[in-house]
């Protein structure tokens, strides 16, 4: 069953999408902020700093080895099964509008299709291969090439099974019905073998510093999204002005939440932190992920009649 919002414009997927562009956006911001507050430092040095601090150089490493290895070895999976929905006749595009059904429902089968949906369908697509990466990572151990790829390749083949009989029949069905078990299981078993060599390779050309810094950029970003999606959920089709009012305090909330767990889980990271500007970063965030609503797509009184006779049926 798929969850929409008794509302007449915003369905569950255009709220996270809004929500999760909003944040994207409060996290460029909040790149450029840190910047410019560098202080002399090299301008990326904070980001390092942050990611060192929280995660420690050993855990810093292993989370950007098997987050880049996930995006790589998810996006060569992406181009095989688009490669083999073309092929079959249903238009490269199938795949990922099958995987935004998880939020969508049947409306991401739809044609023409809309740009909410293929991008809620790849975000969903490269979250899940980035954390099956740091899965992998956590569980491999270091080897050989051959060795690697070949235990990558029946990893992939597992996913593959637990999804295709067991997650998507609940989660997804419009995925589970709809693609070609077959190309499925030779994705996955593509994803596996290119994700045990991806983290072999990563690991070996990779500078010590580069890790800590995109790390530090990565739990940024995964930060202000998250914080956009919920408050977009939280607010519904709520009008910019009321969104930008709520989204300051918001922004508030955020700085006590983030603040108090600087404290507890890094002292001296959170000791290095100005306490005023933290806060009206943490406020100007606020404002930025309030600006949500200007992402929902608005539809005509006929789409809107049309959804809500179908979830009455």
């Amino acid at each position: 069953m798929n969850l929409y919002f008794e509302r007449k414009r915003a369905a569950l997927g255009e709220l996270i999408y809004a929500g999760w562009t909003a944040g994207t956006i409060a996290g460029i911001f909040g790149v450029l902020l840190i910047v410019l507050r560098a202080d002399g430092e090299w301008v990326w040095s904070p980001f390092a700093r942050t990611a060192v601090g929280f995660f420690g150089p050993i855990l810093t490493v292993d989370i950007y080895v098997g987050v880049l290895s996930g995006i790589v070895s998810g996006g060569l999976m992406t181009i095989f099964l688009s490669a083999a929905s073309a092929m079959e006749g249903r238009g490269a595009l199938a795949p990922v509008r099958m995987i935004a059904a998880a939020v969508y429902g049947d409306e991401a089968l739809q044609r023409p299709t809309r740009f909410p949906i293929l991008m809620t369908g790849m975000v969903i697509h490269f979250a899940t291969a980035s954390l099956f990466g740091l899965i992998w990572v956590a569980i491999s151990r270091r080897s050989g090439y051959g060795a690697a790829v070949l235990g990558g390749a029946f990893y992939g083949l597992a996913i593959w099974m637990i999804q295709q009989y067991g997650l998507l029949p609940m989660i997804d069905q419009p995925l589970a019905r709809g693609i070609n078990p077959t190309a499925f299981a030779i994705a996955h078993l593509l994803f596996g073998a290119a994700l045990g060599a991806a983290t072999l390779f990563v690991r070996q050309v990779l500078d010590s510093y580069v890790p800590a810094v995109l790390v530090g950029l990565f739990s940024l970003f995964a930060v202000t999204e998250a914080a956009g999606m919920i408050f977009a959920l939280i607010g519904g089709d709520w009008p910019i002005r009321r969104g930008l009012g709520w989204g300051a305090l918001y922004g508030l909330l955020l700085w006590l939440i983030i603040h108090g767990a600087i404290y507890a889980v890094n002292p001296p990271l959170a000791r290095s932190l100005q306490t005023l500007p933290f806060a009206a970063w943490n406020i100007f965030l606020g404002l930025v992920i309030g600006t949500y609503p200007a992402f929902l797509e608005v539809r005509t009184e006929e789409e809107v009649r049309r959804e809500d006779l179908r979830r009455a049926a």
